[in-house]
């Protein structure tokens, strides 16, 4: 009976992990979805879409953070705050982009300079990261100190955060040098896809053995994921990797190059490339995590031994 009443409500749980899936697929690639929708109608969207999308987008969040908050005693007024300037320093980097930063650069998110949107990104993560901290009830101080008792609920997400970054890093790569290599139609010679399919086989293997390597430290989670958060976030993070490795294989379906048919739709190719490295980067991330925090609680029982 106690083990039971120590769980938490199946409600929350599920709560944490639509949080969680929405702050790290749909608004992390709020932008990419905009593109995607550019691809399918093949005429560019006005660029007020992306903060109205990321309105909707953290307004359905919100609803859903709500669910989690009221299973959370240690939720006050002061994290409901951060919550609310998190996301609204997000659509107002959406704004300062789409009305300052596309006219001044020429008319698209493509054409604004890679080192500016380095630091658009970061800032972005850098409010993603807020977001999560409001919605597990963790200040910045107890995020700094790595204390607190929403510390561990936060550390589990940590991974996708990291992912998040790093598919940033790749959107802007692909904007930058990747995605204008690729001729797909009216070739003069062979046609030929941005990305080489070796490159998705052996990701694909890479995110394999990641995919392993969690399943492995699987005793590990078992020990260290005590609440709904924390298995949240390792649900999201399984859940990036499968569809890593998903998209990595239907990337091999074509050679991507010669004839037109041959060639990657331009964006299955870009998402695919997206999601691998995210997935990559989520698997590598969580490993270390996983090989820090065993690390930890060696030296903290040892340290307990000691003392005895």
């Amino acid at each position: 009976m106690a083990t039971a009443m120590q769980r938490p409500p199946p409600r929350a749980s599920k709560a944490v992990f639509a949080v969680l899936l929405f702050y790290f697929l749909p608004i992390t690639f709020s932008e990419d979805m905009l593109y995607a929708a550019e691809l399918t109608v093949e005429m560019p969207l006005p660029a007020v879409a992306l903060p109205l999308l990321d309105s909707v987008l953290l307004f359905i969040s919100y609803l859903l953070v709500k669910l989690v908050w009221r299973q959370n005693i240690r939720v006050s007024r002061r994290h409901r705050v951060a919550w609310r300037i998190a996301a609204g320093g997000t659509v107002a980097l959406d704004s300062i982009r789409a009305f300052v930063a596309v006219p001044i650069f020429g008319g698209a998110f493509y054409r604004i300079p890679a080192g500016l949107e380095l630091a658009t990104s970061t800032a972005y993560v850098a409010s993603m990261a807020m977001l999560v901290l409001a919605t597990f009830a963790v200040t910045p101080r107890e995020a700094i100190r790595r204390r607190g008792e929403g510390w561990a609920d936060f550390s589990a997400t940590i991974p996708l955060l990291v992912g998040a970054f790093v598919s940033y890093m790749a959107a802007i790569l692909w904007e930058g040098q990747i995605g204008i290599a690729a001729v797909r139609t009216d070739c003069a010679e062979d046609c030929s896809g941005s990305i080489d399919p070796e490159y998705f086989a052996q990701l694909s293997q890479i995110i394999l053995l990641l995919l392993i390597g969690v399943g492995l430290e699987s005793s590990h989670f078992r020990r260290a994921l005590r609440s709904s958060a924390q298995r949240a976030g390792l649900a999201v993070m399984v859940l990036i990797l499968f569809l890593g490795e998903v998209l990595a294989l239907s990337a091999l379906v074509r050679s991507n190059q010669g004839e037109a048919d041959d060639v990657l739709n331009e964006g299955h190719e870009y998402f695919a490339f997206l999601f691998v490295v995210q997935a990559a980067a989520v698997g590598l991330a969580a490993l270390a995590w996983a090989l820090l925090a065993n690390s930890s609680e060696l030296s903290t029982s040892e340290h307990g031994d000691t003392r005895e």
